[in-house]
């Protein structure tokens, strides 16, 4: 079983110009055999300019931080390329280079993990989320305020906070503490989907940054080890 604690935002009136930037499409590209490594893939068409363009992220679930700058590739000879063929396009042109980051944290594929919780569409946005193992309680929660834009790191989770508990103990796993002066620029983070591989989970969230024709929407992987197995997920090595 696992309890939704609902949160309503007022977007109404900021929802459509969120439609007006870019939507990356993205997916889970697979963990590490022991967990402690996931990443993910996004690519799309880039506003104002119209080049493809693709990125991959590496998150280190057992110290809770990115393994390395985000790997993020444009192609600014040409503007020609349908949405659709983004990733078959720039597979094309860089998929030596990702698939080299993939085997220097021996990422597999084929290690997609159980999923635990996917939001839909008609759903409202929730702030935490709580997991029946056996006889132990696996929780999370996240909160968000507005944070720092940052022109060099604006993939990464900004003015946002999340924490896990096991059994009711909670810490603190991943936190972004935004300047002194900030913009007051709301990230509009939605999380989509919940991951379990082994004594990894692993969450998937969308998030707002700036973009030329409106905020565009981007993904972001996050995850956390326990003490325990989550899925019961055979491991392929």
């Amino acid at each position: 079983m696992k309890r939704l604690f609902v949160v309503f935002l007022l977007m109404a009136a900021f929802s459509q110009g969120m439609r007006a930037g870019m939507a990356s499409q993205y997916q889970f590209t697979g963990f590490s055999p022991d967990g402690r490594y996931a990443a993910l893939e996004y690519w799309g068409i880039a506003d104002g300019s119209g080049f493809p363009y693709i990125a991959l992220m590496v998150f280190d679930c057992q110290n809770n931080v990115f393994a390395e700058p985000l790997y993020f590739k444009m192609d600014q000879n040409t503007d020609l390329v349908p949405g659709e063929e983004a990733y078959s396009h720039m597979r094309d042109l860089y998929s030596q280079e990702i698939e080299e980051i993939l085997r220097k944290y021996s990422i597999y594929r084929l290690n997609r993990g159980k999923l635990l919780y996917q939001k839909k569409e008609e759903d409202y946005p929730v702030t935490g989320l709580e997991f029946k193992v056996g006889e132990k309680r696996v929780s999370l929660r996240f909160e968000e305020y507005p944070g720092e834009i940052s022109f060099y790191d604006m993939f990464t989770p900004s003015g946002f906070r999340l924490y896990t508990a096991f059994n009711g103990k909670e810490r603190l796993v991943y936190a972004h503490t935004p300047a002194e002066e900030v913009g007051d620029f709301k990230f509009n983070y939605e999380l989509q989907k919940v991951i379990a591989f082994d004594k990894t989970l692993l969450l998937l969230f969308t998030h707002q940054i700036p973009g030329f024709e409106g905020p565009d929407t981007v993904p972001v992987i996050l995850g956390d080890l326990f003490p325990i197995s989550l899925s019961g997920e055979e491991v392929m090595e």
